[in-house]
């Protein structure tokens, strides 16, 4: 008997440095950042990526958060993008934008993006006039975006966005919290960086 509990603890022995090593797979302040104060509590594991509109490596990211979450999300964890909202017109119209297509039920999110980028249309970054044609454009009347645009359900919205960016001490974008006190920096654009960043919010997450 002796010799059985020996050889099992020398096995657990032997394998408890690898558990250790894979539970220390990422490390704190170098590939995430734990927050001092949660910007808020989550009842199941959750994912939230800050963008913004005009921000390139946000746009050159979107592919990547689709496929992921179409093909790869892990069940039971919830999502949500929230806009950056910082005291800029250029960064605010496009978050009430955003807002406003949630308000009105649109998936208007990756056209957006694309209005700007392939289109180059930078007016949809602080123009409201080229903002409400391009929600004209897609189908809806002048009267239905002016009720939504000015609606207490999307300025209530802005406020927390506002809020929980202003929580983070975050500066720039696209940045993801988990389970509102893991910050997940994307480490550059492609395919691999992208992979690497989901894995490291997965475990996080867990």
């Amino acid at each position: 008997m002796f010799r059985k509990l020996s050889l099992m603890a020398l096995f657990a022995a032997a394998i408890l440095p690898f558990s250790a090593n894979a539970q220390l797979k990422y490390v704190e302040g170098q590939d995430y950042i734990v927050l001092e104060t949660p910007i808020e509590t989550t009842d199941k594991p959750k994912v939230i990526e800050f963008f913004w509109f005009g921000c390139p490596h946000c746009n050159n990211l979107r592919p990547a958060v689709n496929d992921w979450l179409k093909e790869g999300f892990p069940e039971g964890m919830e999502f949500e993008f929230i806009p950056a909202y910082i005291d800029s017109e250029m960064w605010q119209r496009p978050a009430r934008a955003y807002y406003t297509m949630k308000a009105l039920k649109l998936d208007l999110f990756d056209a957006y993006f694309e209005e700007i980028f392939t289109e180059r249309n930078r007016g949809m970054l602080g123009s409201d006039s080229e903002i409400k044609a391009f929600f004209v454009r897609n189908g809806i009347s002048s009267e239905d975006f002016d009720k939504a645009w000015n609606s207490f359900e999307v300025k209530q919205q802005l406020q927390r966005a506002e809020n929980l960016f202003d929580k983070t001490g975050l500066d720039g974008v696209p940045a993801f919290v988990v389970n509102g006190k893991y910050i997940v920096h994307p480490a550059g654009d492609g395919k691999s960086a992208y992979g690497r960043s989901f894995d490291i919010i997965e475990s996080l997450a867990k």
